[in-house]
């Protein structure tokens, strides 16, 4: 079988919490045991189903809900299950059942709790909920705050802005201080950079007379210029449009998602590395624009060498020098052609989660077989299946293998293996981000072929090389990342809390260590 890539082929419904909180009518028909032979189903579209019928404003469905909500909907239960659960919590109605919702955000022992409740909040428009966001802006936890300061910008009010400053001029996370930055920015429409006081000082000057929904043109194409607000544009070179987000100031660095994902799922995360480093986060274009790409089955190579040719032409079109280039998963075989390709044009190379070849691809597919058959875990063995296929027929593994058993397709399969995917690029399956980002994360690309290949038959680099891993990915491993930092002389770093998301789930370390790593050499 040949290895496929069919990330951002089909794009699954896009359901999480906020939107879910009007949704499905209350109904009290289901009973724990019934909640029970749910939790225990391996089939994410059955259970969240199941879930949706618990009633906030029934005692013990509510203990359920804020059960899910927490993370306990059973062994396979992620984001996607607590999602059901904070739908359910936004529904409540009962004076009881508010009392306890308010309550449980400040006294819950369990963080995703807590975590959960700011989500349930954010829908809802009153003076109450906003105050109890406010509470748990200061959180001891940096995940509850952070996801307080997410729902604020749902409630575009003054005092929200005020509160938000307040915390960010004590805040010590970074992906807090992201996250208070980017509702800052939704709430008031104003771009004032990465540093709090900034925000400080035009608040005390502006807030008696400033006007929620105003907008200030001039200002911000000042920002964009300065690099304090982000600059979107499209970009043709070699025929090809390559779109690109610029932020932040100082030496450039190129980032490239993970294949089929969007940059969205990497911006959030480096807000705080845009104070020494010029930002450009590129989205791939989709195989479709290639069309003299060669093809096997039905389906086409990505034409590695077309685009980072592609990527030389932005750098002399920009004027720099030099580019720093840092690559997720086997994408990191594209920035490695770029510097081996144009070694003059690239300063240092960050690899996350690097895949060394086609092989080492087919390997991860293995194991995700191998685990899921071994748990029970069905959305993660066709998850493999479905990363192969025949050459001959066109036809993926898992095509292959319903039709070899006469299986017939379970309804919302496709979103499900979809979701399974997200999911395990997460050390931590269960946060409230992996929610917030799966509407946005994808970057349709269309399936493709993987050629044989191999990052080891690269010439060794001239400049710096890092590589982190998280200790939990299953889409690479640690040796074959060993073998890959041996063969360039480059510095490996292991996230021990990370699978392939090191950047969002280690997001102080990571900065920290790019920071470091990317004031060295040229």
């Amino acid at each position: 079988m040949a290895r496929i890539s069919t990330r951002g082929g089909t794009l699954p419904v896009a359901l999480f919490g906020l939107v879910l909180l009007a949704g499905a009518p209350a109904r009290a028909d289901l009973s724990k045991a019934e909640f029970a032979r749910a939790s225990s189903s391996p089939d994410s579209h059955i259970r969240y189903g199941e879930f949706l019928k618990l009633n906030p404003d029934d005692k013990s469905h509510l203990k359920l809900a804020l059960r899910l909500a927490g993370g306990q909907g059973g062994k396979y239960a992620n984001w996607y299950d607590r999602e059901a659960g904070i739908a359910v919590l936004g529904r409540a109605k009962d004076e009881k059942s508010r009392k306890t919702l308010l309550r449980d955000i400040k006294r819950s022992r369990n963080y995703l709790v807590r975590q959960a409740l700011c989500v349930a909040f954010a829908k809802l428009q009153t003076d109450e909920a906003r105050n109890a966001l406010f509470g748990a802006l200061d959180d001891k936890d940096p995940r509850v705050r952070r996801e307080a300061a997410w729902a604020l910008r749902s409630h575009r009010k003054k005092d929200s802005v005020s509160k938000l400053i307040a915390r960010w001029l004590e805040e010590k996370d970074p992906l807090v201080q992201t996250t208070i930055r980017t509702s800052l920015e939704k709430i008031t429409d104003r771009f004032w950079g990465p540093d709090p006081q900034e925000w400080a000082d035009w608040w005390k000057v502006k807030q008696d007379d400033f006007k929620i929904g105003s907008k200030d043109e001039e200002a911000a194409k000042k920002a964009e210029k300065s690099g304090k607000k982000m600059k979107d544009s499209t970009t043709k070179v070699r025929g090809i449009d390559i779109d690109i987000s610029e932020r932040g100031s100082g030496k450039p660095l190129l980032v490239i998602p993970p294949y089929g994902y969007s940059k969205a799922i990497i911006t959030p995360f480096l807000t705080v590395l845009e104070k020494t480093n010029k930002i450009l986060y590129i989205d791939l274009p989709s195989i479709d624009k290639f069309p003299n790409a060669p093809a096997v089955g039905g389906l086409k190579y990505y034409p590695i060498d077309q685009l980072v040719e592609a990527f030389e032409e932005i750098r002399k079109q920009r004027k720099v020098k030099r580019f720093g280039v840092m690559a997720w998963g086997f994408n990191s075989w594209m920035a490695l052609r770029y510097a081996t390709k144009y070694p003059r044009s690239v300063s240092h190379v960050v690899l996350v989660c690097p895949v060394s070849g086609d092989q080492e691809f087919g390997r991860a597919s293995q194991r995700m077989i191998s685990q899921g058959k071994k748990t029970g875990d069905i959305e993660l063995w066709h998850l493999g299946l479905s990363r192969s296929f025949n050459p001959q027929t066109g036809k993926s593994t898992h095509q292959e293998y319903h039709e070899e058993k006469k299986l017939p397709v379970p309804e919302g399969e496709d979103a499900s293996i979809d979701r399974r995917s997200w999911s395990l690029m997460w050390a931590n399956p269960h946060d409230s981000l992996l929610a917030h980002l799966f509407p946005v994360k994808d970057k349709i690309l269309g399936g493709v072929a993987i050629p044989e290949f191999s990052v080891l038959k690269e010439k060794r680099l001239r400049c710096p090389m890092l590589l982190i891993v998280g200790a939990h990915s299953t889409y690479t491993s640690l040796p074959d990342c060993k073998t890959t930092a041996k063969h360039y002389g480059a510095r490996l770093l292991v996230y021990p809390q990370s699978a392939n998301m090191p950047h969002a789930e280690e997001s102080v370390r990571f900065n920290k260590d790019l920071r470091k790593f990317l004031s060295r050499g040229r």
